[in-house]
């Protein structure tokens, strides 16, 4: 990464010493991680005292002044860089309108030299663990999953698909009471329902594909919608509610691919019969029947305390 400064150490065998830089106001300290990353870059920065989450995506690349490329070439990088820019700062600003104090939405998003940097909230780390929810009192799970649905139902509203739900892009912060609230971050793999992915374009998780993503990920003609983030979550709630995920035939890797060729899925029975209706409605094939995370959220708030 060109603008980070390194100064090498000595020959007795010291390690390189990050030197600290501005980047659009912002100050990193600490040298970016491609840890879990995809295809970015992670870290922290500080401005005023505050501390943020920043990213630096290592695609595209916006051609460098000192690139020796052909003009033409040199046009089409930058075109189809700014094309990319313009795409996700359409799909940013709508998640801002979304923003509902659980949702992690972009504080900055700009281009510094060759790279695209974005800049959100920084969650702090926190005690509670995905794996640990399913252990929970009942009343403080089925907290985290109105909140978590509370979000999607904003987002499918707004036409935003997160298209990348699983675990890891949910965060949780401890509250001035006491207890927790669920944060949803990582737009990367996002897209507006009037411009769904087709193809190779698909992102996300196979182990949390709704079975559309798939077929549109093979080229069949098919509509994305926000469904593709509740079929994620009924897996996830089924996650949250028991420790692991929904079973189905050995002979499958994936939920969707049971799903897809009409095999049972086979929920926990710890799990209450409210809930099971519930995520059952969530993992229908075809979306048309799936519920909507609006129903989804509606049904957890108008749950009694004997059903969860």
């Amino acid at each position: 990464m060109s603008e980070i400064k390194i100064k090498m150490g000595s020959s007795s065998g010291e390690e390189p010493k990050f030197k600290p830089f501005d980047i659009c106001g912002f100050t990193l300290k600490q040298p970016l991680t491609t840890k879990n990353s995809g295809f970015s870059k992670w870290g922290f920065c500080t401005k005023n005292g505050q501390k943020y989450f920043i990213k630096q995506f290592l695609t595209p690349v916006y051609p460098d002044d000192n690139v020796e490329i052909s003009p033409a070439i040199k046009n089409r990088k930058c075109k189809e860089c700014m094309e990319w820019f313009e795409k996700k700062n359409h799909i940013y600003n709508i998640i801002c309108d979304a923003q509902n104090g659980n949702i992690i939405a972009p504080i900055r998003f700009f281009k510094d030299k060759s790279h695209f940097y974005i800049i959100t909230e920084c969650v702090p780390k926190c005690r509670l663990k995905f794996s640990d929810i399913h252990s929970m009192l009942p009343l403080q799970r089925h907290i985290l999953l109105k909140v978590i649905a509370s979000c999607f139902s904003t987002l499918s509203f707004k036409g935003i698909v997160h298209a990348d739900m699983k675990p890891e892009n949910i965060m949780f912060k401890e509250t001035v009471s006491g207890f927790y609230t669920a944060k949803i971050i990582d737009f990367d793999a996002s897209y507006t329902v009037d411009n769904a992915p087709f193809g190779d374009d698909v992102q996300g998780t196979p182990e949390y594909f709704a079975p559309e993503s798939f077929l549109a990920l093979a080229e069949e003609r098919v509509k994305l919608s926000p469904k593709v983030d509740v079929f994620a979550l009924g897996i996830i709630f089924h996650e949250m509610l028991c420790g692991h995920k929904p079973t189905f035939n050995k002979e499958y890797d994936y939920v969707y691919e049971a799903v897809l060729n009409d095999d049972k899925i086979n929920l926990d029975k710890k799990i209450s019969v409210g809930y099971q209706n519930i995520i059952v409605n969530m993992l229908k094939k075809n979306p048309d029947e799936r519920w909507s995370a609006s129903k989804v959220f509606n049904r957890l708030r108008n749950m009694t305390l004997k059903e969860l």
